[in-house]
């Protein structure tokens, strides 16, 4: 019975804290620095241990935040566009979920790779400053234009942001022997993005041409966000418990994002 409620408490950890006093921000709750995720800040290992890592840093940064303005512009154009058309069907939301995926994956998290991972983290552009994984989360989503609050999204557990972002009914939870059970159940589905939460962390994982990658802002060197194969994870590994729920396949999500229907935190 204490072996269950430790598996809980961990699974309901959040890995974010609050940090400036922006606007948006200030509508958020802080959540207190639980004593357990002290230990992510000192974690350190020598890079030569990861061999997962696909991506680590953007080769060029010179024009980099005036692309990814760009880029944002371009989608929310787009989004505009299909809103004005009024399409629900479903063969609309599959192809608008496909352009989700891309943008995201190419567009969206590329410019974000090497920035720096804090535990107080709050960056809103790619490459200043440092990120939490929360905030990654929730900033990245917000930037392919969710319209949802980063702040108090990041701020939640896990387990509720995914349940907020896919739905209830859609979230698996997942134990450290049904690791490659779960990897299985991902290859076997649609190319998409999935959100996954640890014991105390949160992150994205894509099924990419038959690869499972795991991307999301690293609490263990290089201390930064990274992309790396899933299965070699080291994170992904030691973690006590995987929750995952898919985004763009989610025809609820994508409807929502048309629509700029709020995903609102209670």
């Amino acid at each position: 019975m204490r072996a269950c409620k430790f598996l809980l408490f961990l699974l309901l950890i959040s890995c974010t804290n609050s940090g400036s006093n922006q606007s948006e921000k200030s509508q958020a709750e802080t959540k207190p620095l639980l004593e357990s995720d002290s230990f992510m800040g000192s974690t350190t290992q020598d890079q030569t241990t990861y061999p997962s890592i696909v991506s680590v840093n953007v080769a060029d940064t010179s024009n980099l935040h005036t692309t990814y303005l760009q880029t944002r512009a371009a989608i929310t154009e787009h989004r505009l566009a299909l809103a004005q058309k009024m399409d629900s069907s479903d063969s609309n939301l599959q192809v608008t979920g496909k352009y989700l995926y891309t943008q995201l994956l190419q567009h969206i998290i590329p410019p974000w790779y090497g920035t720096v991972w804090d535990f107080n983290g709050t960056s809103d552009i790619p490459n200043q400053g440092s990120i939490a994984c929360g905030y990654f989360v929730s900033t990245t989503l917000k930037h392919l234009g969710f319209n949802l609050n980063r702040y108090k999204l990041a701020q939640q557990y896990s387990l509720k942001i995914i349940e907020l972002l896919c739905g209830k009914e859609n979230t698996k939870t997942w134990s450290p022997e049904q690791f490659s059970k779960m990897i299985s159940y991902i290859k076997n589905r649609e190319e998409d993005v999935y959100l996954i939460g640890l014991s105390c962390h949160v992150g994205f994982l894509s099924l990419e041409n038959d690869t499972v990658y795991f991307i999301h802002s690293s609490y263990v060197d290089p201390l930064c966000v990274i992309k790396e194969y899933a299965e070699t994870s080291p994170v992904l590994e030691y973690s006590n418990v995987f929750v995952t729920g898919p985004l763009f396949s989610n025809k609820a999500l994508v409807k929502k994002w048309i629509e700029q229907e709020a995903i609102t935190v209670q």
